[in-house]
């Protein structure tokens, strides 16, 4: 982790030497093997000004190998963590990925459609919307455009 710091300020110092204003977002990953938890992009964007959390919550879900990160519980922690560690105000900037996911032991095998995964995905919009956050929401299903739809009409209900 000290060391992506230190490659991760270089990088934002390079973006401001040039005027570049751009906020880097590294995102979850989807195998517990890879850098990428909840608590190292949390870390990152806690301890790199100009870096900010890219929250993939089906590489979440796919992580630990065992579809966890599936309830409202475990989207709420989710949220928590993220306002005790870089401040309430982040819930209103958040950006997220979304999709189904296939996973296996070793986490996230391949992203899938809402209908072929079994990714929670009503109660994680739910909480976001009891927690009143703003932000980005990315659909990265393999059929984008109806998936997007889909998460349109479930917020609209919610």
């Amino acid at each position: 982790m000290p060391l992506v710091i230190e490659r991760l300020n270089g990088c934002v110092e390079e973006l401001r030497d040039t005027s570049n204003p751009v906020t880097l977002r590294p995102e979850t990953m989807g195998k517990s093997a890879m850098l990428g938890s909840l608590d190292d992009t949390l870390q990152l964007a806690k301890n790199v000004p100009g870096v900010a959390p890219c929250i993939d919550i089906a590489h979440l879900h796919a992580r630990n190998g065992d579809g966890t990160i599936n309830t409202y519980k475990e989207f709420e922690d989710i949220l928590k963590s993220i306002s005790t560690t870089l401040g309430n105000k982040e819930l209103n900037n958040l950006h997220i990925h979304i999709s189904g996911i296939d996973y296996g032991p070793k986490g996230e095998r391949k992203h899938l459609t809402f209908e072929e995964g079994d990714l929670n995905y009503f109660d994680f919009l739910k909480v976001l919307s009891d927690y009143h956050c703003s932000g980005r929401l990315l659909c990265e299903s393999p059929i984008m455009e109806e998936d997007a739809l889909l998460i349109k009409k479930a917020w609209h209900k919610i």
